[in-house]
């Protein structure tokens, strides 16, 4: 499969309380379905897909890579999301790309906003929590993805200009004093139009086999298990 300039990925994201598919092709996103969602993401995956590559008459023996959300999210979720792309690239042969759910959510900002600052990420956890990671304007990751308490969001800026984009935003910005840090102004849930754009860049700069190279494994930063009476710990990754 060429590493081309213009690859044709398809996306899916079903790893927090949204649901989007969406389809990269000629330079730029040409198909995207989203929907906000507590539940439902199995049923629902599949004919988002169906209905884009319709809509752009794209089949998948045209596409150069599948791309999905890891995590951290919904536990749930996330194994749809990978099982149902695991799925497509069986059947189809294709590359499968994961990139981690906090990334993509960073991948949201548009690159104007984000030169010259830190980006902050997260996704609602447990209760006064969030997941959350920092990356630099060119999306690098500043350190690994972690599930913080609300004070240490705002600690993971510095004394840098940043910006938060997620879940809690309002909570997190109110538990301490943070003037460098700006809320940026888009859904804070993660969106495949964002993730299959942010894989084409990466796959301009790397190539599709790098990137394609470690198998898409799920991101598990707090793992959901039973606690010491048999109550459930957590239903989040």
């Amino acid at each position: 499969m060429p590493d081309g300039a213009h690859p044709r990925i398809l996306g899916l994201d079903t790893s927090t309380e949204a649901c989007s598919a969406a389809l990269h092709a000629d330079g730029r996103v040409v198909a995207q379905r989203f929907e906000q969602r507590e539940r439902g993401h199995a049923e629902r995956i599949v004919p988002l897909v169906l209905e884009l590559l319709a809509e752009a008459a794209i089949g998948f023996d045209s596409l150069d890579a599948i791309a999905v959300t890891t995590g951290p999210g919904s536990f749930t979720g996330v194994r749809i999301g990978l099982a149902t792309a695991r799925g497509f690239t069986l059947a189809s042969q294709l590359p499968l790309i994961g990139i981690g759910t906090l990334e993509v959510i960073a991948a949201g900002v548009p690159a104007v906003e984000r030169a010259g600052k830190v980006t902050i990420a997260t996704i609602a956890a447990l209760p006064g929590q969030v997941y959350a990671q920092a990356f630099d304007e060119q999306l690098v990751p500043l350190a690994p993805a972690a599930a913080c308490t609300f004070v240490e969001v705002v600690a993971l800026a510095g004394d840098r200009p940043a910006l938060l984009v997620g879940t809690s935003a309002d909570e997190i910005l109110a538990a301490g004093s943070a003037p460098q840090i700006a809320r940026a102004k888009i859904l804070p849930w993660p969106q495949a139009g964002a993730l299959v754009a942010h894989v084409a860049q990466l796959i301009g700069n790397r190539g599709v086999t790098a990137l394609a190279v470690e198998p898409a494994t799920p991101l598990y930063i707090k793992a959901p298990g039973l606690g010491p009476a048999g109550t459930r710990v957590s239903s989040r990754s």
